[in-house]
């Protein structure tokens, strides 16, 4: 009898629940952990993992917990509740990507960046440590070559959903093999969601979702913090309601999409025009940007088509701050005057959304307009700001406002009490 076919014997478990949101007892965590560099290893020396269905791996790692469990670890008692907890979290947490199983069985471990075989990174409660975790260098190219044969992708960059973990493998000519593993968290921001929690209303969403059909292009401005990925998310899951086709760019592991995800840290800057290059060549309709880094956003905007909308990110403190970055940006590099950086600007962007922390969240502490006078200047024409906790704007046909609950005061204009209907009628 094969080893293959002495799996199919074992009686497998019932469809086992997502566990992300699985709160172990402090043993019960040990325990987990201990078990999963044992099971990491395990798996490792199977080097026809990959071939086996998802039925049989999920046999073959029952087993191996029950012969633990039920053997070397039975001096710890454990509650028939326990072990279905525990199951089911290795079930939903194995993959079969040897050591780097054990970094993704970690709860507090959202994503791991295999920069090379001898340097992992991960991301640990938003802060990125370096793993002490590394791989032998053919284990790193086996697995790299069998996750291109799972996605059926060929290609320098690919993107794909692998279980429950968004996947990229970023490779020759952008740069040497990569691979990052994200996980994907069962709830996604959405405007929706915001709406619940008192960050939006009905009447923002409604003009952020028509700005959205209309392809428009934001710059969402804020102080680190202050929400920029939270409002970035529920746009991009916007657009991922209306099946467009999607772009996302990010430096670090933030963005809770499995669509066309890239992340360019570590890579130079002629790394990173090749890959603006290469993904603007499949005319995606929309692009996000999570990068803060200015130049990295003007080289992209700069080369979008008409159509193609685009929000991106900057940490500014003020809407005006924020387009005085941008404008000593584009002329120190592209050697141009300050009144042509600022009129790029102003062909880059449609509107800015300020952000500004709240007590639990945050607030839009305004969203402006971004046009040209006839004198060729831009000009920040405010449609909504935020006072006394309450959101005042002037979108198309009537001024409305909304109380946000236990909102802070600050001190801000009133919205200039102007239409948004010439900005929609082209």
């Amino acid at each position: 009898m094969t080893f293959k076919e002495r799996l199919k014997k074992f009686d497998l478990l019932p469809a086992i629940e997502n566990t992300s949101d699985v709160v172990f007892t402090p043993e019960i965590f040990s325990l987990c952990k201990e078990l999963s560099k044992e099971l990491s290893l395990k798996i490792a020396s199977i080097p026809v993992w990959f071939d086996y269905t998802t039925d049989e791996q999920k046999a073959l790692i029952i087993n191996f917990l029950n012969a633990k469990l039920n053997g070397d670890l039975s001096q710890k008692p454990l509650s028939d509740a326990e072990k279905d907890r525990i199951f089911a979290y290795f079930i939903n947490s194995v993959y079969g990507f040897g050591p780097l199983d054990f970094l993704l069985s970690q709860q507090n471990v959202s994503s791991v960046f295999v920069k090379s075989h001898e340097y992992i990174l991960m991301n640990i409660n938003g802060e990125i440590l370096k793993s002490d975790i590394t791989l032998d260098r053919k284990q790193l190219e086996f697995l790299i070559s069998k996750l291109l044969e799972l996605s059926g992708k060929a290609s320098s960059v690919v993107n794909f959903k692998f279980n429950n973990l968004a996947v990229t493998i970023i490779a020759e000519p952008v740069c040497a093999p990569q691979l990052i593993l994200k996980k994907i968290p069962d709830i996604k921001y959405t405007f929706d969601i915001l709406e619940k929690n008192k960050i939006l209303n009905e009447d923002i969403t409604k003009f952020l979702s028509s700005a959205i059909g209309e392809g428009r292009h934001f710059l969402i401005s804020a102080p680190s913090g202050a929400g920029k990925t939270t409002l970035l998310n529920a746009f991009i899951n916007c657009c991922t309601e209306a099946n467009s086709s999607l772009a996302v760019f990010e430096e670090g592991d933030f963005i809770e999409t499995d669509l066309e995800h890239y992340n360019i840290e570590n890579l130079s800057q002629c790394e990173r025009v090749t890959l603006i290059k290469a993904v603007l060549a499949t005319n995606p309709q929309y692009i996000f940007s999570d990068v803060n880094e200015i130049i990295f956003n003007i080289e992209l905007a700069d080369r979008l088509a008409h159509s193609t909308g685009f929000v991106a990110c900057v940490q500014a403190e003020s809407p005006e701050e924020s387009l005085n970055m941008y404008a000593m940006a584009q002329a120190a590099n592209f050697r141009c005057s300050e009144k042509r950086a600022k009129l790029k600007f102003a062909e880059f962007f449609d509107y800015i959304i300020q952000l500004e922390k709240a007590e639990n969240d945050f607030v839009l502490k305004n969203i402006v307009e971004v046009t040209a006078s006839e004198a060729g200047e831009p000009e920040l024409l405010e449609r909504l700001s935020f006072a006394a906790g309450e959101y005042k704007y002037n979108f198309p046909e009537t001024e409305q406002k909304v109380q946000i609950e236990n909102a802070q005061p600050v001190e801000i204009a009133p919205a200039q009490k102007r239409s948004f209907k010439a900005r929609f009628e082209g």
